[in-house]
């Protein structure tokens, strides 16, 4: 029940931020993406499982939101919190993919 909740919960946060986006508002839409990522990482602390597309959304569009709103020409932190989201969705985008290929393979 609780993964389904949470499910419901990110499928909204991340509506809400492509609403966001849509208008060019980035910051609110950045905000979503943030509070979205807070969300998948405390409840795996609680284990409460995320869907990988699900995360690897959130990610991959964070970063792109965050670039969108200075990336290139802010502080340090900054910029290295872009690429660590990168890395991790590469991670991601692999994990799903070696998922989806084992998927495929048992099934056959």
């Amino acid at each position: 029940e609780a993964e389904a909740a949470l499910r419901a919960i990110l499928m909204s946060l991340n509506g809400r931020a492509a609403i966001d986006a849509a208008f060019d508002d980035n910051v609110a839409a950045e905000e979503k993406y943030r509070h979205a990522l807070r969300l998948v990482d405390e409840n795996k602390a609680k284990g409460v499982r995320v869907d990988l597309l699900q995360r690897l959304h959130i990610v991959e569009h964070l970063a792109n939101t965050m670039e969108l709103n200075g990336g290139d020409a802010a502080a340090p932190g900054r910029v290295a919190a872009i690429a660590r989201l990168r890395r991790q969705k590469d991670e991601l985008f692999t994990q799903y993919l070696e998922a989806a290929r084992i998927g495929v393979v048992g099934a056959i």
